[in-house]
């Protein structure tokens, strides 16, 4: 399956948050989420340092690979490169999409981008998100 099918097939997925993150039973949260039937788990954690980030990445993968839903990575193209995940969903202050999108080709990670207007969906789109 590719990730374009992969990722239209996302219909309802959970999104972090700090709170959530900070709390101590996130991990076995995230592990009843995995599997009820979830279409995707998305690690937003903008509130954290890149090394924490990296980890609960990879705590992540490992809870969303054994239930089979993909793992997006909010914002961080290195992390989510770096910790397997599905996809990459790119925000303003993310890597351009321009310089993101050969990366990812290249890697097979599957990524989007926040658009906030008609011409930016359509950089987008021209770009492969």
């Amino acid at each position: 399956m590719t990730k374009g099918t992969l990722i239209r097939k996302c219909r309802v997925h959970a999104v972090t948050d700090s709170t959530a993150l900070a709390d101590p039973s996130f991990e076995a949260r995230a592990e009843a989420l995995a599997g009820t039937g979830l279409t995707a788990l998305a690690l937003r954690a903008g509130a954290f340092d890149g090394r924490s980030v990296y980890n609960l990445a990879l705590r992540l993968r490992e809870i969303t690979g054994k239930a089979g839903v993909p793992l997006i990575i909010n914002s961080r193209l290195d992390i989510a490169l770096a910790a397997g995940a599905d996809f990459v969903q790119l925000g303003y202050h993310s890597v351009p999409l321009e310089a993101a999108a050969p990366l990812c080709k290249a890697r097979g990670l599957g990524f989007g981008c926040s658009c906030h207007s008609l011409e930016q969906a359509r950089q987008a789109v021209a770009a492969g998100a």
